[in-house]
């Protein structure tokens, strides 16, 4: 399965090409593999600090575009 992604730098639009996928609810979860084996990982930027922390290479400078959040409350 090939992943893209489009990141937004100082240059302009970068599309980013993966050849694996891994799906987690936990962003933290998502963190340790990328660091230790995938190498990349798109996570929030809280989630990136401890990575940063340690000298890890985290793309600060790049933006993805936004995500549309939705939240549904039923009737009470």
């Amino acid at each position: 399965m090939t992943f893209l992604q489009i990141v937004t730098g100082a240059d302009g639009d970068h599309w980013i090409q993966s050849s694996w996928s891994l799906c987690v609810n936990n962003a933290e979860v998502m963190r340790d593999p990328a660091i230790r084996v995938y190498g990349m990982a798109l996570i929030p930027t809280v989630t990136a600090g401890d990575a940063r922390y340690w000298g890890r290479a985290v793309l600060q400078d790049y933006r993805t575009p936004p995500l549309a959040f939705y939240a549904i409350y039923p009737p009470t």
